[in-house]
């Protein structure tokens, strides 16, 4: 792929996608804290659901309220959140050099995935590239 000094991460997209979140559909694992669901549960302020207290399970989540109610032990569960690990893929076969000088797929590509990895890391999600190809590319 060609390379040039241009530069893909246009500040005027940017700007106008930073308010939109770029948010997880599926509830995922992570190991580090962050704004996406994760479906293990955890300490945020977000209630989850109710279980029913099994002996072991820390006491300090008994729901005194609901014992009170119905005389039987149930733990309140919340939320856990985790962080987004975001891969990108990009393919720089020969076939994405097809169209003009500075529009081809690759320099749409680079595009997209310089501004959704630029999104992703403001947020404090991790961010990785990987390149599709025969030989080592730069971008």
């Amino acid at each position: 792929m060609p390379s040039d000094t241009r530069s893909f991460l246009d500040p005027a997209v940017l700007s106008r996608l930073m308010a939109l979140p770029l948010n997880a559909r599926h509830a995922m694992l992570g190991g580090v804290s962050g704004k996406h669901r994760s479906p293990v549960r955890g300490s945020s302020l977000e209630f989850a659901q109710y279980r029913k207290y099994v002996p072991g399970d820390d006491t300090r989540r008994l729901d005194w309220r609901t014992w009170g109610r119905s005389d039987r032990f149930y733990i309140k569960e919340f939320e856990a959140d985790t962080n987004l690990r975001l891969c990108l893929l990009i393919d720089t076969s020969g076939s994405m050099n097809y169209g003009p000088a500075g529009a081809t797929r690759f320099d749409y590509a680079r595009k997209l995935a310089g501004t959704l990895g630029y999104i992703a890391a403001q947020q404090g999600d991790g961010v990785g590239l990987w390149c599709l190809a025969e030989k080592p590319v730069e971008i």
